[in-house]
């Protein structure tokens, strides 16, 4: 017999609820008037930021360990 895997395993469960999300979510954050939470000039240095929190949160590259 065929073993499931669990749910949240499953990268099509996964890209539906993207799909279905995203657009509202999306929606959302465009309402927001962001200049009153960071300054322009600074975009780019919070953007770096948060690349460099991900990195250290993350222990693989894209795709995963092999």
């Amino acid at each position: 017999m065929n073993e499931t895997k669990p749910v949240i395993k499953s990268k099509t469960v996964w890209t539906g609820l993207v799909i279905g999300l995203l657009p509202v979510l999306l929606q959302y954050l465009a309402g927001i008037d962001w200049t009153q939470y960071v300054p322009a000039e600074y975009a780019p240095t919070v953007i770096g930021g948060i690349m460099i929190a991900l990195r250290f949160v993350t222990a693989t590259g894209i795709g995963g360990a092999k």
